[in-house]
């Protein structure tokens, strides 16, 4: 099975196997990034209205897209960025 979803990003790792690059995905309401691993059997989710990857974490559940919790914070109306 492969994934629909476009990479947004690159991870070089090096270590003991030598340099590895991975391709990344972001999510689109908080902006988390890891390492796209199709069939790896994390639940992950789909943003229907932002048509983006969701990370899979509870508080990226309903849809606030990154750019709308900044302006709420900078307005005071959101304690915690996350």
């Amino acid at each position: 099975m492969t994934s629909s979803y476009k990479a947004k990003g690159n991870i070089i790792v090096c270590g003991s196997r030598g340099m590895v690059e991975h391709e990344t995905l972001q999510c689109v309401h908080c902006q988390r990034h890891w390492v796209k691993q199709p069939g790896s059997g994390n639940k992950r989710g789909f943003c229907r209205n932002c048509m983006g990857p969701l990370c899979g974490d509870e508080k990226c559940g309903p849809c606030i897209p990154f750019e709308k919790k900044l302006d709420l914070y900078e307005a005071g109306r959101l304690a915690v960025l996350r």
